[in-house]
């Protein structure tokens, strides 16, 4: 897979915790409130965006503890 090879591993798990998320937030949105299908994305997006940027500064933070 070029994309992982391309990631570390722990790059790869918050990208993997950010599409989990999405994916979670588009399924409970449609499902509590189907008739708003374009404020489910909106929330899904900010949420993902918001795991993937924790996830990020975790990740960098780590690095630079550890060298």
């Amino acid at each position: 897979m070029r994309v992982k090879a391309f990631l570390t591993e722990r790059r790869w798990q918050a990208a993997r915790l950010a599409a989990t998320i999405f994916v979670v937030f588009v399924v409970i949105g449609i499902t509590v409130n189907h008739e708003s299908i374009a404020f489910t994305l909106v929330i899904a997006v900010g949420a993902a965006a918001g795991a993937a940027l924790a996830a990020w500064v975790v990740t960098e933070l780590r690095e630079r503890r550890h060298g």
